[in-house]
């Protein structure tokens, strides 16, 4: 018997310019994916790296939106091809941009990210889109591996913990309503 493929919720992690209104961004994000079932803290991402700084500005800050939006890994590929169109409806003048949106997937046991960049430990999708494990629950805890940016291993996995049971009883609800697969 062929089994489905795994059913996860939407995460949407955003770097973005201090100046820009975030308000408007998490609109323009709802528009396109529904409902916001998590929203995290705003972090300084400016303390974490400066790798974004030329293009973005030197005040970035990180947050995450999950949705209440059920999909499975595939549905990464025109969901990151969506969030391109909201980098570029926030871009500079000078083709900058002031907002950086990553979208993943997001279940009890793990945490998938989407990108655009190959490397050995992303798997291909199709359409120029890779993804990777970035963390995984086990044995209690999100533990990081090997690839896991530094931020995710120290600063957001208490975030991650603290809504875990509010994402596995999420997906069990689209579940029991019978949804079987993401809506890409």
């Amino acid at each position: 018997m062929a089994r489905r493929a795994e059913l996860g919720l939407l995460i949407v992690g955003l770097i973005f310019d201090s100046r820009i209104p975030f308000p408007d961004v998490l609109q323009s994000l709802e528009s396109r994916w529904g409902e916001v079932a998590f929203l995290s803290p705003v972090w300084d991402f400016s303390k974490v790296t400066d790798y974004y700084a030329e293009e973005m500005g030197a005040s970035l800050l990180r947050r995450f939106v999950v949705f209440d939006r059920p999909i499975i890994p595939v549905d990464l590929i025109g969901i990151k091809h969506e969030a391109e169109k909201i980098e570029d409806a926030y871009r500079r003048e000078n083709g900058g941009r002031t907002v950086n949106v990553d979208p993943g997937f997001l279940s009890g046991d793990k945490l998938l990210l989407a990108s655009h960049k190959n490397h050995y430990h992303r798997i291909y999708l199709g359409e120029g889109v890779f993804v990777e494990l970035t963390l995984a629950f086990c044995r209690g805890r999100w533990r990081a591996l090997e690839w896991t940016y530094p931020d995710f291993r120290d600063i957001y996995v208490e975030w991650f913990a603290s809504i875990r049971q509010g994402v596995r009883e999420g997906i069990f609800n689209h579940r029991r309503k019978g949804v079987q697969e993401g809506r890409g």
